[in-house]
């Protein structure tokens, strides 16, 4: 179950901003992708457009991160400092 950039190439990290940087919330800045049996076959999670204070649409609080990518973006750790 390999997850990919945009590129198709293996998924090494993952650009998230934290914003505002009291809240948190954070913004997907690089899109990702993950596919199971083939490169045709990519399930995207779309990049949000950079704001300060995004609007609803456009920021995630991390919880509702489909389950696919709970691996990858935990909910606590370096990208909350």
């Amino acid at each position: 179950m390999p997850f990919v950039d945009t590129d198709l190439n293996l998924l090494k990290t993952i650009e998230l901003a934290q914003v505002p940087i009291t809240v948190g919330t954070f913004q997907l800045r690089q899109r990702i992708g993950y596919y199971e049996l083939s490169e045709a076959d990519v399930t995207w999670a779309p990049v949000h457009v950079p704001a300060d204070h995004p609007g609803p649409g456009d920021r995630t609080d991390l919880a509702s991160v489909p389950a696919i990518f709970w691996s990858l973006i935990a909910s606590y750790g370096r990208q909350t400092a």
